[in-house]
């Protein structure tokens, strides 16, 4: 779903707002690229359709107000499903899963637009 490009992006943006305790920049940035490649993998088959088609709309702007809201809830969701971060409850998934939509969000959109 993700390029290299894209996952460092997105990372970059992840990690200025998002902080690991006792963990330098350098390495917050590695553990979320580590993360992200991850993620990327598993959003290679069908999970990344099923989140392609739900994006979509926010990523061309299609969408926006309560629908942009709905697919954005929809998208976190279909993650939350799907990944599983250990000794984080799935509440505190959705949380982290949140900014994780929306940076994928603005990693597409740049090159769409």
């Amino acid at each position: 779903m993700l390029n290299d490009q894209q996952i460092d992006a997105l990372a970059d943006k992840l990690n200025a707002k998002l902080d690991i305790p006792l963990a330098g920049e350098g390495t917050e940035k590695q553990i979320l690229t580590t993360a992200l490649q991850q993620l990327n993998k598993v959003l290679a088959g069908q999970l990344g359709e099923e989140l392609r088609a739900t994006i979509g709309p926010l990523v061309d702007g299609s969408a926006s107000g309560e629908e942009a809201a709905r697919l954005r809830t929809q998208a976190v969701d279909l993650l939350n499903k799907k990944v599983n971060l250990p000794v984080v409850g799935e509440e505190t998934e959705a949380k982290l899963l949140g900014p994780v939509v929306d940076g994928i969000v603005d990693v597409l959109r740049k090159n769409v637009g």
